[in-house]
Formats: structure tokens, C-alpha cells, sequence
């Protein structure tokens, strides 16, 4: 058998939560030209219940540590659960979901905000506007 620590999804999903659509159109395109596909989510609950689903919609990769979904890309401020929300909801989930790297993206990145995310399993933050060379490289440094 394959070490535990080699176990790598290879789905090619990405979950994009942002309350504003122009934002999920802009990141969606970006991520879709590197040929993954999008998950849209409108908020930190919709993004959590989309991810459960995903485990009973999408079929398993030929990897015993499948979690069908490779990254989040969340926004920061969103109504009824923000981006600290989702990164503890999805921390708390007993399976291999609860490792599926999180990216926030924000407009506003303070220091507080930065700290507050590594502190809760952030894996990385993005200011917004992002652009293609921003998400080319993140997309690189997760998968």
C-alpha cells in the first residue's frame, strides 16, 4: 500500500464561497481556465452544506483519502457565516474533509484578521483584486 502521508486527492474541485456573484464569476473563471471545476457557495453555511454533499454527489478518486473537493476559496465578510466560521466548521468535521487547505479572500487584511485565520486553520490569504497570476500561483502551491 501507498504511505498515508502520499494519500493526495487528485479531484479536480474547487469550492468558491463569496456572497457577491461578480466575485464568485471573476474567481470561477480564473479557476476554471486551469481546468478545475467550481462549486459556488453564497456563504459559510451554504459553502459547509455543499461540501457535506459533495461526499454523497461526486464519485471517489482512485485515492483512499478522497475528500472531492481540493480547495476552498472563501471570502472574509459574508452574511450568517462568515470566512472564521467556515474554516472552524470545516477544522471540525470528522473526516478527511476537515484538511482540505482554506484560502480566504478579502478586501481588507488586517493583522488581526491574518493572525485570527492561522489561528483557526487558515492556510493562506489573498487581498482583493485578485488577478490570474495570484490564482495560477496559490493553485500551484496547494495542488
Amino acid at each position: 500500500g501507498i504511505n498515508a502521508e502520499y494519500n493526495h486527492c487528485l479531484c479536480r474541485r474547487i469550492l468558491i464561497v463569496d456572497d457577491n456573484d461578480y466575485n464568485l464569476m471573476v474567481l470561477g473563471r480564473m479557476v476554471k481556465k486551469r481546468n478545475y471545476e467550481i462549486i459556488e457557495a453564497y456563504d459559510g453555511e451554504d459553502a459547509l452544506n455543499k461540501l457535506l454533499s459533495c461526499l454523497d454527489q461526486y464519485p471517489q478518486c482512485q485515492e483512499d483519502a478522497c475528500r472531492r473537493v481540493n480547495l476552498i476559496l472563501s471570502d472574509l465578510n459574508m452574511p450568517r457565516r462568515d470566512g472564521f466560521d467556515l474554516i472552524q466548521d470545516v477544522r471540525g468535521l470528522n473526516s478527511d474533509q476537515k484538511d482540505i487547505p482554506i484560502v480566504l479572500v478579502s478586501a481588507f487584511d488586517k493583522p488581526e484578521d491574518i493572525t485570527k485565520g492561522f489561528n483557526l486553520g487558515m492556510d493562506d490569504m489573498l487581498h482583493k483584486p485578485v488577478n490570474e497570476e495570484t490564482i495560477h500561483k496559490l493553485l500551484h502551491k496547494f495542488l
